[in-house]
């Protein structure tokens, strides 16, 4: 027999998840430098999964095996906001980072960021390196 009280359970448990999600990306974005525009970005990312996953509304577990098409939208999102921080003051530390996964294509940081937004909290473990 099925308690109100175990949907309750349910719900809570996935709502805790899913802001534990969402911190550890805000977390990330933060280490890597973006610091000044992570909710934006993670924002973007939501709409731009959101938009992905209505592609695959016959298969929406799907929408993570396509990591070519993800990686692909989410690069573009974060080229946008790195050219954005560029006029910004920033410590020397964090332009570097940015400015060596702008060059590289933001190639590990897309993929980290695809494993986050599927629950998996694995990340790269060279940490802030990452970037």
């Amino acid at each position: 027999m099925y308690h109100p009280s175990e949907k309750l359970d349910q719900w809570l448990l996935q709502f805790r998840k899913n802001i534990q999600q969402e911190k550890t990306i805000l977390q990330t974005l933060i280490q890597w430098g973006f610091a000044n525009a992570a909710f934006e970005i993670h924002r973007k990312i939501k709409e731009f999964l959101r938009k992905v996953h209505g592609l695959n509304e016959t298969n929406p577990p799907s929408v993570f095996n396509r990591v070519d098409l993800l990686q692909e939208g989410i690069c573009k999102i974060l080229r946008s906001h790195y050219l954005k921080t560029l006029n910004l003051p920033k410590a020397e530390i964090s332009r570097q980072l940015l400015q060596k996964a702008y060059l590289d294509g933001f190639n590990q940081q897309t993929l980290d960021l695809i494993r986050l937004y599927r629950g998996d909290q694995v990340i790269n473990p060279r940490g802030a390196k990452a970037a």
